[in-house]
């Protein structure tokens, strides 16, 4: 989330969450009706007696709303925290992100012009119409592109001839870049009229409860498109939404594609299960799927302590599998409990990454033992 982790410039701290949750999630005010409701008399009308409830119930009913008033306020103040720690974490990474550049431009040696000009005969500033040696040799000597990078070679070396080059495309890309902001994902629109069709498909060909696929949907991590497919919607750990997965409704197979503009390295499809949403993580369950992800989240119900299921892209490229998988290392070894649930083939590549999680193999998938139990009829809420 970036609170706990002490993002610089955030004005979260540990004793600030930890008033946090002891506010909010203090015992409620209790009301006892047999000591507190007084005993009626015959001799009272009924209006006499309402308003002696009325009289006796005033001060414990202005601690309660006291408390939910409080209660509101913390929970309030609590996402704006989390909020600043959000935005204080995407302006550390600008900030890393511009001292990279600066360090680099540092670094490189520029080959400078006026060196270049002197050794191609010029002595007039205004005849240095170019901004990079590049461009100024195939200016002055009406060459091309290979024909100026020998120039360079031959007059200065391979070293400096390569720096002016790095520099010339470098400076282009970054006057790029600074002109084109970064664009934010976009999921797919929502179609709620849709909605009910992708729940039947769930609860039908993969035996997944109706009430899972509703509290899913009403996280925002599930519904239908536009064109009826399923999309399942990816965020780093911080909650912010980085892709989405779409699954199609004219297939069995346990298939996604990747919606375009999705930053497939920067976050997954995840959910959290058991307790409530203040309590630690303290076991990870990491699948091939969404669904594999949702077929184990049942199979293990009911939860008894907060666990939190990730879905990892199968890769199904050995070579690619072997030198690249995105997972969340720093976050899963603070994680007491890991566990690779996925088939064989996908777990070498991980159990480099994590040597301390432990192997959960499916006989062969999640959903398949699932369906095989006819569908669980039990199921945890999610948070």
């Amino acid at each position: 989330m970036g609170i706990s982790r002490g993002i610089k410039g955030s004005k979260a701290t540990y004793t600030t969450l930890k008033k946090y949750y002891a506010a909010v999630n203090q015992d409620s005010r209790l009301i006892n009706l047999e000591r507190f409701l007084p005993k009626a008399h015959i001799s009272e009308t009924s209006e006499e007696y309402r308003q002696q409830i009325i009289h006796i119930l005033n001060p414990e009913f202005e601690i309660i709303n006291y408390q939910l008033n409080q209660r509101s306020r913390l929970l309030k103040q609590f996402n704006e925290l989390k909020q600043t720690a959000i935005e204080s974490e995407q302006l550390r990474q600008k900030l890393e992100s511009e001292l990279r550049i600066l360090k680099t431009s540092i670094e490189r040696q520029d080959l400078p012009l006026g060196l270049v000009a002197y050794e191609l005969g010029i002595n007039q500033d205004n005849q240095l119409s170019k901004k990079n040696a590049v461009d100024l040799v195939m200016q002055v000597n009406q060459c091309q592109f290979d024909d100026a990078l020998i120039w360079l070679r031959d007059k200065f070396g391979e070293e400096r001839m390569l720096a002016a080059v790095t520099n010339q495309v470098a400076n282009r890309a970054l006057r790029i870049a600074h002109q084109n902001p970064q664009r934010v994902f976009v999921p797919p629109a929502p179609n709620p009229n849709l909605w009910k069709e992708v729940e039947k498909y769930f609860q039908l060909h993969y035996c997944i409860p109706q009430r899972l696929t509703q509290i899913v949907n009403q996280r925002g991590l599930l519904y239908a498109d536009t064109s009826g497919s399923a999309v399942f919607i990816a965020r780093n750990l911080s909650s912010e939404v980085t892709g989405a997965y779409l699954h199609s409704l004219q297939t069995t197979a346990n298939g996604f594609s990747l919606y375009p503009g999705s930053k497939r390295s920067a976050g997954w499809f995840h959910l959290s299960m058991g307790k409530s949403s203040d309590n630690p993580i303290t076991t990870a369950m990491l699948t091939t799927s969404p669904i594999e992800s949702l077929s184990l989240a049942i199979l293990n119900a009911p939860h008894t302590h907060r666990t939190l299921y990730l879905s990892i892209d199968r890769i199904h490229s050995l070579n690619i599998a072997e030198h690249y998988v995105c997972v969340p290392i720093d976050f899963l070894k603070t994680v007491p409990n890991v566990a690779i649930a996925m088939p064989a083939k996908n777990v070498a590549a991980i159990q480099k990454l994590l040597p301390g999680a432990t192997k959960l193999q499916p006989r062969t998938t999640w959903n398949k033992e699932l369906q095989q139990r006819q569908g669980a009829t039990y199921y945890a809420a999610l948070e």
